[in-house]
């Protein structure tokens, strides 16, 4: 069954401001619950199928538009979701990605940190080391935009620090193991 039979379904090419008579959702941050009540009103009463020229089909879409859109909450969920006023199984991933990336390319700076400080420490590394690191908060901060500065700079820098350890840990298990057979 696809969405016909879900209730405040309205087809695309039939949106909820059209079938009520109000203003397009770009100049929705104007428009009262009110004002969405009162076109409701003027629009249920000329289709209303009691009325002589009345619609019953037309009354119903009437009905499930004003359902969609008679809060401003429901207004901003319907500009956000759609019909469904609700997110989807996809809608949050945008959210998700914004919230691990920043850990991601931590822990594989991290690593590299690890990797470049195999040797003695001269100017090349630790240029390659500052860059890493430098590299790793700012895409933080790139994505601070949608998550909060403090949030992406903590969780970069959480993913250089876990990195660090488990690459450590790593190299000292295989010395370990390289000791034992050697």
């Amino acid at each position: 069954m696809g969405d016909e039979g879900r209730f405040g379904y309205i087809p695309r090419t039939e949106p909820p401001h059209a079938v009520l008579g109000i203003p397009p959702p770009d100049k929705w941050e104007s428009l009262t619950d009110n004002d969405v009540a009162s076109a409701y009103r003027r629009a249920s009463l000329k289709a209303h199928p009691d009325k002589p020229g009345g619609n019953k089909e037309k009354f119903d879409r009437i009905k499930k538009a004003y359902e969609l859109v008679k809060t401003k909450e429901r207004r901003e969920s319907f500009v956000r979701y759609g019909s469904r006023l609700q997110p989807g199984p996809g809608d949050n991933m945008g959210e998700t990605v914004d919230q691990i990336l920043p850990l991601v390319i931590g822990m594989l700076a991290g690593v590299y940190i690890v990797i470049s400080t195999v040797g003695p420490l001269d100017t090349k590394k630790s240029l390659n080391i500052f860059v890493a690191i430098w590299l790793a908060l700012s895409s933080g901060a790139a994505l601070a935009q949608k998550i909060p500065m403090v949030t992406a700079f903590t969780t970069g820098g959480i993913g250089i620090s876990f990195s660090i350890v488990v690459t450590i840990g790593f190299r000292f298990v295989l010395r370990t193991v390289a000791n034992i057979f050697s």
